[in-house]
């Protein structure tokens, strides 16, 4: 009799060990990817304001990561001091990145941003993909 009540009290704390010890990874795991995507997004804000003049405001939002040693990705909205906006979706940055141009854009897209080509050396507004928004 008292192997059962062994029994009934060691099989629910065995299984909490293991669903506990699975959502701590997980969380873990989830902690990481964050962590990772807002120093990706941090290094792209600087590239990109390596790339272009006069922009007012960085959006970035839906970061991707490929399997490792891939790129990341992430889609970027762009406005500039005049009221020109464009978005695309970034097909690669990498950390040593200084200059990211590689927007996948229409034509008339791709003349707005050509025509922006320089350095933005003033703080803009960033709005990160975790929906925290900077001076940078």
């Amino acid at each position: 009799m008292k192997s059962k009540k062994i029994w009934l009290f060691a099989i629910p704390v065995v299984i909490l060990v293991i669903v506990g010890g699975a959502y701590m990874s997980n969380e873990f795991k989830k902690n990481s990817e964050e962590a990772r995507n807002h120093k990706y997004e941090k290094s792209l804000v600087k590239a990109l304001k390596n790339s272009y003049a006069d922009i007012e405001e960085i959006k970035l939002s839906s970061p991707n990561y490929a399997e490792v040693p891939g790129n990341w990705s992430c889609f970027v909205q762009l406005t500039f001091s005049n009221g020109e906006q464009v978005s695309y979706n970034l097909l690669g940055h990498t950390l040593s990145t200084e200059r990211n141009r590689s927007a996948v854009v229409s034509e008339k897209e791709g003349n707005l941003l050509e025509k922006h080509f320089g350095e933005t050396k003033h703080k803009v507004k960033v709005t990160y993909s975790n929906k925290e928004v900077r001076e940078e």
